[in-house]
C-alpha cells in the first residue's frame, strides 16, 4: 500500500487492481486551513455516511466496500474538475451572490433568508486551490467539461439532492444543500461517468422539537459551515 496525498479530511492511498484506499481522519478545516485540534469520531461518522449514500443513491459511483469503521476502497477514477453544487434554499453563499448580481433567480423566489427555494438549483464551482463558482457557458470554455458531461451533471445532482432531501428530511433534517462530485471511469476503452463522492450538508433541523427551522433567520448548523462562519467573524 502506497501512500499518495493526504487531503482536509483524508488521506489516500494506492492499492492494487487500480484501487485506491481513502482513510477518514478526524480533522477540521474550514477555507482550505486545516485545524490543530480534532474532532473526536469525525472520521468514522465521515465513512459510514459515505458508505450509507453510495449504496442508497441510485447513480453509478466509485465505492468498493468499507475495510474499517474509517477505510473505504474505491476504484481509481479521473476525476472531473467540477463541483456539482446543488442549493434548495436561499441561504448561504447563494446570499451574497444574489445581492451583487452574480446570480439569478426565477421570478418569484422568495428571497427571505432560508426561504425554499421554488425549484433547486444546480450551482457548480471550478475544483481548486480556492473553487469559484461558474455556470454553464464558463464551464465549458473553461474546458472544465462538455456540454453533453454539464448536462448529465445537472440532471443527476438535482436528483440526488432530491433523494437526499426526502431520505433527510424524514430523519427531521432538511438539507440546505448537495454536493456530488463525479469523475471518468474506463471499462475497455468506453468512458462511464461515475459519482465519487457524496457531500451533502443537512443545515437545518426542520421537524426537532429543540430547535425549529425559522423563515428569516440564521438556523442550527451541523456541517462544516459553522467553522467557516465563525472564521469570518473572528476576522
Amino acid at each position: 500500500m502506497k501512500f499518495l496525498t493526504s487531503g482536509k479530511v483524508k488521506d489516500i492511498y494506492e492499492l492494487e487492481d487500480n484501487k485506491l484506499l481513502f482513510k477518514f481522519t478526524n480533522r477540521v478545516s474550514a477555507y482550505d486551513v486545516k485545524f490543530k485540534d480534532e474532532i473526536p469520531k469525525k472520521g468514522e461518522v465521515l465513512c459510514k455516511f459515505a458508505e450509507y449514500w453510495f449504496n442508497k443513491l441510485d447513480v453509478p459511483n466509485h465505492f468498493v466496500d468499507r475495510r474499517s469503521d474509517t477505510e473505504i476502497v474505491v476504484k481509481k477514477i479521473h476525476m472531473l474538475p467540477i463541483e456539482c453544487v446543488v442549493r434548495g434554499y436561499f441561504y448561504g453563499s447563494l446570499v451574497s451572490r444574489w445581492k451583487d448580481g452574480k446570480i439569478s433567480l426565477e421570478d418569484g423566489t422568495q428571497t427571505d433568508l432560508a426561504a425554499k427555494l421554488p425549484s433547486p438549483i444546480f450551482d457548480p464551482t471550478t475544483k481548486s486551490t480556492h473553487d469559484m463558482p461558474v455556470n454553464k457557458e464558463e464551464a465549458i470554455s473553461q474546458e472544465l467539461v462538455t456540454p453533453v458531461d454539464y448536462d448529465w451533471l445537472s440532471r443527476k445532482s438535482i436528483k440526488i439532492y432530491g433523494d437526499n432531501h426526502y431520505s433527510v428530511v424524514t430523519q427531521d433534517l432538511s438539507n440546505d444543500e448537495v454536493f456530488p462530485h463525479s469523475g471518468l471511469y474506463k471499462v475497455d476503452g468506453d468512458s462511464y461517468t461515475e459519482l465519487f463522492k457524496i457531500h451533502h450538508n443537512p443545515n437545518m433541523i426542520e421537524k426537532s422539537e429543540t430547535f425549529k427551522y425559522r423563515l428569516d433567520n440564521n438556523q442550527l448548523i451541523i456541517s462544516s459551515d459553522y467553522m467557516q462562519e465563525t472564521w469570518v467573524r473572528l476576522e
